[in-house]
């Protein structure tokens, strides 16, 4: 009779067995999958020191643009050819050092623009001290290099250091934010 229990108990756990089985593959393919992902995006982080300090001097239609940050570089924008190479001897545009040269070639015609004209068009009644940022990036250094495509702006924002608590006793200045309609997809280094 026991032994009748036993086979009766070990065929009612054979399911729960079964679906915890299908369940750790589950899980474990799930883990690997997150990590694979994590590995990914770890990789593409670029920090605001990062982008400052470009290695590459980044050029579109023979236009040098500083980074392509304020450009669509996904499927459907024009770009036609990306061409990358390291340069022997240093490129220096603006007194900062390149050591490579990125161009693209855009069949699209780019309506390019500067901080300085976007602050014009969208703040002209902002003088004094400006800090830039274009999307999640602060421009701390060469702000006169970065041009834009004016057509890839999606919104300015802008903010007084008046708002900010820790700036409340110091000069005031303004800082301009330029949000791009760009993806983490279409990013190009």
């Amino acid at each position: 009779m026991n032994k009748n229990l036993f086979a009766i108990m070990a065929l009612a756990a054979m399911p729960t067995l079964t679906c915890y089985k299908m369940y750790m593959k589950k899980l474990n393919l799930f883990i690997v999958f997150a990590l694979c992902n994590m590995s990914v995006f770890a990789q593409s982080w670029v920090d605001d020191l990062d982008f400052n300090r470009p290695k590459h001097a980044c050029y579109i239609n023979d236009i040098f643009v500083k980074d392509f940050i304020g450009f669509d570089m996904g499927e459907n924008s024009g770009v036609t050819d990306i061409s990358k190479k390291s340069l022997e001897k240093p490129l220096i545009i603006n007194g900062i050092e390149y050591h490579g040269k990125t161009v693209v070639t855009c069949e699209k015609k780019i309506n390019f623009i500067t901080l300085e004209e976007v602050q014009k068009r969208y703040y002209p009644n902002i003088t004094g001290r400006v800090i830039f940022m274009i999307d999640h990036y602060f421009i701390m250094n060469d702000v006169n290099s970065y041009k834009l495509d004016e057509d890839y702006i999606s919104k300015c924002e802008l903010l007084s250091s008046k708002d900010f608590d820790v700036f409340k006793n110091q000069s005031v200045f303004s800082i301009i934010r330029v949000f791009t309609k760009r993806d983490q997809s279409s990013r190009l280094r």
